[in-house]
Parts: structure tokens; sequence; C-alpha cells
């Protein structure tokens, strides 16, 4: 081919490649990824999500306002004191381009830190339509911030501290940044000096004389890893990871500083703020912790409240403490601290750990919460229409007829009647030996991957007999399980595929297996071949035609660890826990080829697919509805997990 030709068709391809990136809704955090894909999704919906960080804005002239990041949105609520167990939502930010992580409010703006994305401003003049304006991609992992009037300082991760001038949010620039010997996850500004709480590295104190060339003056490695600062006069308060919350006295911030005491909290200290005579820890899984610093060199925990979730942000208002604990808010009143009192609630939508797609209906295991019902008859506007929360840890739902089945962990086997989706009811339990972390049903049996314990079947005969039960003792870790025909299909863990003959129920016998390289989580069945997420192995393609002798076919090595499959026609799904879903085309399961991607944002962990489109589950960012593939038609039957 002539070599102009050659150019010219190169420039028509780019300028194709171009226009089908700008069309694509993909987060801009997932551009990088997906250039190189034959097809790009479009984001149709998303709901829910983890929370990290929360903040409260009171005004003695009007309504006070508390801010919420839910997955990759800002929530906005209005509050008022003198109903404090009340929370009104005012408005809900567009999808941001990562996970909130840290918010703050100057005016009629709202600052939000997105980890890898960097930082967003929003103009919240009008608080019930808050409106993206920009965004700004610093070079770490943006997490802790402080405004300070048109400056705003970003703790960056491995980046440092990055000092931006915002007063033009259409041209964000860097004034400058130091770069902290650790991994800066928090900062707190204190006449004309920063505190970094710096991870491994500890607290490091830069002097801001010259915001274009900062200088560390001081430092001090405290134990622990230091997630959270508040400096109060000469004390700087840090949270410091496993060992808790520490005081550290500076006689200026030039001097030695000494480490004046310390209380290791019961969980894992992520956040900590003063008032008054006390200091309040974001706990993790302790939950708010209440500390008198009455006696700095001798703290000690005068209350504490024992949130559901992992405390990691806290807020103050007038003795009420805001508690964000991942899947909700917690208002606690701590007016007497020795005695603080949940008075009132607000839990994310969903957290999901995994999923099934009935009609219009999600229906989400979520562990924090149970079972979430979302209703995605209009997709960019999913609402959640129901809930039921179980006793142990969802992890797994499937749903036949008008019964959802969860596998709960250490509860077994919960039933519950969604004939009405608005109000769940109990409909049973089958309790397990293990944890039930998979479930799948077949007509009137139902099959338990039940951890160490194996594979639990279930016979329902009807209401009035107590069902029959059997085990068959998998070798390995039983996570996930599928049903074809006289057989179950075992992602056993370690032990690969774990094929068994699942009848008669009470003595289930082993037929064949394949160990896989990685760590079978999870495990589909479409015709001859099972198709298995194998951790670090990646995407594992095993005809089962003999079920006897399974024998590997190919296999697919995905970027990130793969935990959760779901086939459609040639095409598997593979939820990647690291970067998302990979579409993967298996026609010649000898050589499967990936051939799409859907960017999640947080830690994907299930997948399911319908003919109207991809769901999946992302703890920290909630569900997310994606169009199919554009390039790839999609055919019936679907295999679900």
């Amino acid at each position: 081919m002539h070599k102009h030709r050659l150019f010219i068709r190169m420039i028509g391809l780019v300028i194709l490649l171009s226009m089908l990136l700008d069309a694509s809704q993909l987060p801009s955090s997932a551009m990088r990824q997906a250039k190189a894909d034959l097809s790009l999704p479009n984001l149709l919906g998303q709901i829910g999500g983890g929370s990290y960080a929360m903040t409260f804005e009171a005004d003695e002239f009007g309504p006070d306002y508390l801010y919420l990041g839910l997955g990759p949105r800002l929530y906005i609520y209005v509050y008022d004191i003198n109903v404090p167990d009340e929370l009104n939502l005012l408005g809900i930010s567009d999808l941001l381009p990562d996970i909130v992580r840290g918010v703050s409010i100057v005016g009629d703006f709202a600052y939000v830190t997105l980890g890898e994305s960097g930082l967003a401003i929003l103009n919240i003049g009008d608080r019930s339509a808050p409106v993206i304006l920009a965004t700004y991609d610093t070079p770490g992992f943006a997490s802790g911030l402080w405004m300070s009037l048109n400056t705003a300082y970003v703790a960056d991760g491995s980046s440092g501290l990055r000092i931006l001038n915002i007063s033009d949010p259409s041209a964000i620039e860097e004034l400058g940044y130091y770069d902290t010997s650790g991994s800066a996850r928090d900062v707190a500004i204190s006449e004309g000096y920063a505190f970094v709480a710096d991870g491994s590295s500890g607290l490091r104190v830069l002097s801001l004389a010259d915001l274009s060339n900062p200088q560390e003056v001081n430092a001090i490695d405290t134990p622990g890893y230091a997630e959270g600062v508040d400096v109060l006069g000469n004390y700087a308060y840090l949270a410091a990871g496993e060992a808790g919350m520490q005081i550290i006295q500076f006689p200026d911030p030039t001097k030695t500083p000494t480490l004046e005491g310390s209380f290791n909290t019961p969980g894992y200290a992520h956040n900590v703020m003063f008032n008054a005579m006390h200091i309040y820890v974001a706990d993790g899984a302790g939950g708010l912790r209440i500390i008198s610093r009455a006696v700095v060199t001798n703290p000690v925990e005068v209350g504490y409240y024992d949130t559901p979730g992992l405390a990691y942000d806290l807020g103050w208002a007038e003795g009420y403490i805001f508690v964000v604990d991942f899947s909700s808010l917690r208002i606690i009143n701590a007016l007497s601290t020795s005695s603080p009192t949940e008075i009132g609630s607000y839990t994310s939508p969903a957290v999901p750990a995994q999923l099934t797609v009935d009609g219009d209906e999600v229906f989400i295991a979520d562990p924090w919460q149970g079972l979430r019902i979302v209703n995605t008859a209009d997709p960019a506007q999913p609402l959640l229409a129901g809930s039921y929360a179980t006793p142990g840890t969802a992890h797994d739902v499937v749903v036949a007829s008008t019964t959802a089945y969860i596998a709960d962990g250490a509860q077994g086997l919960r039933m519950v009647d969604i004939s009405n989706t608005s109000a769940p009811l109990d409909a049973g339990v089958v309790d397990s030996a293990g944890d039930a972390v998979g479930v799948t049903v077949d007509g009137e049996y139902a099959y338990l991957a039940d951890g160490a314990s194996g594979l639990l079947g279930i016979r329902f005969i009807d209401e009035l007999t107590p069902p029959e039960t059997g085990y068959f003792d998998s070798p390995g870790y039983a996570w996930d399980v599928a049903i074809a025909g006289n057989y179950a299909y075992l992602a056993d863990g370690e032990s690969g595929l774990v094929i068994t003959n699942r009848f008669p129920l009470d003595d289930m016998t082993p037929s064949g297996a394949f160990n896989t390289p990685g760590r079978a989580l999870a495990v589909a069945v479409s015709g001859d071949y099972a198709y298995l997420a194998d951790e670090a192995g990646g995407l594992r393609i095993v005809n089962i035609a003999d079920p006897i002798a399974p024998v590997e076919t190919g296999f697919y090595p995905t970027t990130g660890s793969a935990v959760d499959v779901a086939v459609a026609g040639d095409l598997v799904y593979v939820a990647e826990q690291d970067t998302g879903v990979s579409v993967i085309n298996v026609a010649n399961p000898a050589a499967p080829v990936r051939v799409s991607f859907y960017n999640t944002l947080g830690t994907a962990s299930g997948v399911a697919v319908t003919d109207s489109g991809v769901y999946v589950a992302d703890a920290q960012g909630g569900l997310f509805i994606f169009s199919l593939s554009s390039t790839y038609y999609l055919s019936l039957p679907l295999v679900l997990k």
C-alpha cells in the first residue's frame, strides 16, 4: 500500500476512535484503560456505594447542611439541630470520576478528593442541584484535604502534599508540593505550618512560608500508621491505625516534638477530632471512641459507641456526632460522653457484594445491610425499592419465583418472601455447619457453597415437612456452586474445580476435579464448559463434557484478581476485584480474546447479565448498570450466577 494512503487511513482510524471515546459515558479514569478495547459500553446508571467522608456546615443565619460522600457521588442533607434525629435529603451530585475520599466546604463551593482521580470542585449555590465545575488529577491518591481561602492542600498518598490554586475552577494550577517520605493520608494547617499524617512515616511538619517550595521542618516517627490528624495549640492528635490515638506536643512547630500520651483503641483508628476536653476517634471496627484529654500524659477512654460498620470519618454538631461507617451515616448523641446513644441513621442504598436480576428488579446481597432490592425500570434513576436486614452476613443471592435465597454466612440459608418487594418478609431458614458464601437453586433443590464445610444440598418438600439435607465434604473451601444436569460444580478455592454427583442428596459423591493455578472463587457453566474466576489465575475455561475427567481448554490472564463470572452466549463477563469487568469472547475457547471493559471505580465483586444490560456489584462504588457491548450481539439463553 502507498505510504500516503496508509497514513490517511491511520488518521481516519484515530479520529474514529477519538469520536467513540468522546461519546462514551465512562468516567475519565476509565478512558486510559478503555482506549485499547474494541467496544466501549455506556454507563446507564449507578446507585449506592461505600462512604468514607463527610463534613458538617453550620450556619447561624440559615439551615445547617451535612455533606456525605456515597460511592462516586456527593449527597447533601439539611440538618436541624432542634430535631437531631432527622436528616432531609436535599440534593445529589452527578457521577464523579472516582470514589469520594474527603469533603470540604468553602462558601458556595464543595471540594472533594477522589483518590486516584485527584480533586473535584462543585458549585453548591443551589444545594438541591450541585454542579460539577472541574476536576484536577493529582499525581497520587488524594484523600485528606484542607481548604484555606483560594488554596487547597491535598494529602496525595505517595506523592506527598500538593498545594493547589483553586481561585479559578476552570484553571486549577499547582502552586507547589512536598514529597513526604511516607504516604500522605491527611493534613491539618495551623499558623503557617502543615501537619501531615504520613502513613508509616508518622507525622511530618512542613513550613508554608513559601507555597511554591514547602519545606519539612520537623517530624516524629510515631507507632502505627498515621491516618488522620487534628491540631489544637501546641498539640497534634493523630489517628494511628492499629496503634490507636496519639497526642504529640510541639513547643513550636520547629522544635523537637514529644509523644506525650497515647490510647490504644480496640479497632483501627482512621480519623480523629477534638472538642472541649474530649478526643473523638473513628476507629474502624471499633466504632466511635471517646477519650478524655484532661491528663495529656494519660488519656483515658470515657465512652464508646460500636457502630455496625467500619468507622472512617466523623463530624460534630453541638453534642451530636456524625459517624461515617462505610455503609451508613450514624447520628450519635454524645452529650453524655459515658453513654453515647444512636438516635438516627441513614444507610447507603446498596453496598453490594453479589447480585441477581429479575426483570426490572436487582436483588443485592449486601454484607453490611442484608438484602437490598433496587428498581431499575429507569436505569438512569435506580431506586431502592425494598430491603430486608438478614441476621448474618449476606454474601450471595438468587431468586426463584417469589423467594430470594440468601447465603447469609454463619446464619446459613435465609429465605425471604419478595412477592411484595417493598415489604419483604421472612420465609424461613436452613442452618448450615460452615460459612454460607454461595447459593444456587434448581426447582425444589437449593445448594449452598458452605465454605470449609463443602457443599450443602437442600430439598424443599412442602411447607409442613422439614427440608431434606445432605453434605458433600469438598477438599478445599467452597466459595461458589453452579448446577447442570445431575452435577454440582464447585469453585473450591485452592482445590480449583470440584464436580460432584448431586443425587441422591444424602449421598453426594465426587465425580471429577481440575486443580486450577489460582484460587477458584466463582463458577458458571454453559454447555460443555465451566468458566472459573480463579483470582490471580484469571479466567479458566474447563471442558466438562466428561465430568469424570475435566480438562482445561484455555485461559485468559485478567489484569486484576478474577472474583466472579457470568456467561452470555460466546461472551464471558469476569469481575476483576482491582479493575472492573472484562468481557471475553470465548467462541474459540482455546484462544479467548478480551473485547470490552467496564470500569466500576471501586472493587468489583459480582456481575450479572440480561438482555437489557450488565449489572455490576461494587461495594465502594455501589451498583453500576451498563449497556451491552455494542459490537457483539447478546443471544439468549443467559447463564447467570
